[in-house]
C-alpha cells in the first residue's frame, strides 16, 4: 500500500492544479465550468479520504509520541512474591524498591508472565519497544530472560541479561518482521525467567517496573464532503429605459396676413380762386 504521506502530497498538488482552474472559471462566470471544477475538487478530497481509512503501509510510518501497556493481570507467578505481582510492576515511572517482586532463594529457570493493558493496533510495525528494571540481591551471577508474547505465542526475546546490585533499565525493540506478527494488542504479555549460577551468597532476582511502549494511533481524519453550493446566476438587471416621447410642440398660430390697407389718395383739391382785392386809389381832394 501507498505511504500515506505520499498519497497527502499527490492530493495536496493535484488540488494545487485545480486552484487557477477554479478562480479563472468563477471570474467568467461559466457555470458549468465551476461546476467541473468543484466535481474535481470533490473527487481529490475523496482520493486523500480513501488513502487516510485505508491506513499506510505499517512499516511506513513511524513513531511519534507512544502509547504503553502496562502490567494488568498475573498469568504465572512461578516462585516470584509479592502478588498480585502487576500491581507492583504497572506504574508509570519505576519506583525500585517501593514497589517491587523477587524470586526465591537461588532461583533456577524461574518465570513470571504478566497480562499487559489493551492497546489499539497503531498500524505501524515500528516503535514497539519492551522495557523492564532489575536487579539481584547477592554475589551469584543472576541472568534474565524477557519476551513478549501474544497468548501464548512468543513474539519477541530479548538477549539474556547479567544483573548487578543496582537496579538497571533493559529493553528491545522489536523488529517490523516481529511487529507484524501480532494480530491481537488485547492480548499481549510479558514473560521474565530468572536464573542464579555459580558460588556466592544467597541470591535473589528482583523487578520493579516493565511495559511496552507501541506508536500513537494515526488520528482519524474526517474529511467534509465539498458540497457544491450553488452557482450564482449572473443576470443582468434590466433597468427601465425611460421612453422620452416628446411632446409635439404647439403649432403656433401663423399670423394671417393683413389685407393690404388702403392707401389714402390724397387728391389735392384746389381752392377756388379768391379774388385778388384790387386796391383802388381813391384821389381825395386836398
Amino acid at each position: 500500500m501507498p505511504d500515506i504521506r505520499a498519497n497527502i502530497t499527490q492530493v495536496a498538488s493535484r488540488i494545487g492544479r485545480l486552484r487557477p482552474r477554479i478562480h479563472e472559471t468563477w471570474g467568467r462566470a461559466d457555470r458549468s465550468s465551476i461546476l467541473i471544477a468543484l466535481a474535481l475538487v470533490s473527487a481529490a478530497v475523496f482520493g486523500l479520504f480513501l488513502a487516510l481509512s485505508t491506513g499506510p503501509s505499517r512499516s511506513g510510518l513511524a513513531a511519534h509520541g507512544g502509547e504503553h501497556a502496562r502490567p494488568d493481570s498475573d498469568i504465572t507467578t512461578g516462585s516470584w512474591f509479592n502478588t498480585p505481582l502487576w500491581q507492583n510492576l504497572d506504574e508509570i515511572t519505576a519506583d525500585d524498591a517501593t514497589t517491587q517482586i523477587r524470586t526465591a532463594i537461588d532461583p533456577t529457570n524461574d518465570p513470571f508472565e504478566v497480562g499487559l493493558t489493551n492497546v489499539a493496533d497503531p498500524q505501524a510495525s515500528s516503535g514497539h519497544t519492551v522495557s523492564y528494571r532489575a536487579t539481584k540481591t547477592g554475589t551469584k551471577i543472576a541472568t534474565v530472560d524477557a519476551a513478549l508474547y501474544q497468548g501464548t505465542t512468543q513474539i519477541a526475546a530479548d538477549i539474556q541479561r547479567t544483573l548487578t546490585t543496582s537496579y538497571q533499565d533493559f529493553s528491545f525493540t522489536l523488529s517490523a518482521g516481529e511487529a507484524e506478527s501480532i494480530t491481537n494488542y488485547a492480548d499481549l504479555r510479558v514473560r521474565i525467567t530468572a536464573d542464579s549460577s555459580g558460588a556466592g551468597t544467597l541470591t535473589n532476582v528482583l523487578v520493579t517496573w516493565s511495559e511496552l511502549q507501541v506508536p500513537e494511533i494515526p488520528p482519524t481524519v474526517t474529511p467534509t464532503p465539498v458540497v457544491p453550493t450553488s452557482t450564482p446566476t449572473f443576470t443582468p438587471t434590466t433597468t427601465s429605459t425611460p421612453t422620452v416621447t416628446p411632446t409635439p410642440l404647439l403649432a403656433t398660430a401663423t399670423p394671417t396676413p393683413l389685407p393690404p390697407t388702403a392707401t389714402p389718395t390724397i387728391t389735392s383739391t384746389p381752392l377756388p380762386a379768391t379774388a385778388t382785392p384790387t386796391l383802388t386809389a381813391t384821389a381825395t381832394s386836398t
